[in-house]
């Protein structure tokens, strides 16, 4: 047989028993055309080679992170939306922890009980060659968590709403 990859010319003829091996590829599409020799020596058309083609990816992605809390939160959950170019998977380490199991793209982060303090989540990215993001190149945001900050005060009536009393109610949550 002889082969043909990206477009070049074909080149020497090789014996069947020895397999194609090419390496140092980069990435992107790839097209190999191979043509046969009969045992008569008829050498099949180049119109009509056998064709493979495929994509060879060695770039990790990068996760994004949406849908966060604001630095400063009495909130104790979040649900961090986790996406990003290629990204199909994902892990994440809250607060220095370990990297979990992977979850799909279509899953967010669900943190529940966070207690107060700064929390930390590293999300690592994984595209569907696998390549990975690096723990070193983790995507990270960080955030406080503080319940005694208070909830906005509230008025009864409501703002341009007529009281029959004549009376108006404020009422804010107090410290712990």
């Amino acid at each position: 047989y002889r082969f043909a990859l990206d477009g070049g010319a074909f080149g020497d003829e090789t014996p069947v028993a020895t397999p194609i091996t090419l390496t140092g590829l980069a990435d992107g599409s790839h097209t190999l055309r191979v043509i046969g020799k009969d045992a008569a020596g008829n050498v099949m058309p180049e119109s009509i080679a056998a064709t493979a083609t495929w994509t060879v990816d060695t770039v990790p992605p990068t996760a994004t992170l949406t849908n966060l809390p604001r630095t400063e939160t009495p909130a104790t959950v979040a649900n961090i939306t986790v996406g990003g170019a290629e990204v199909v998977a994902y892990r994440f380490a809250l607060d220095g922890g370990a990297f979990g199991d992977e979850t799909l793209v279509d899953l967010p982060i669900a943190l529940r009980n966070l207690t107060d303090g700064t929390h930390t989540i590293a999300v690592i990215g994984r595209d569907a060659a696998g390549n990975l993001q690096s723990a070193a190149s983790a995507t990270a945001f960080s955030w406080t968590v503080d319940r005694s900050l208070a909830a906005p005060p509230t008025a009864t009536p409501a703002p341009g709403e007529l009281a029959a009393r004549q009376q108006v109610g404020f009422s804010a949550p107090l410290a712990e």
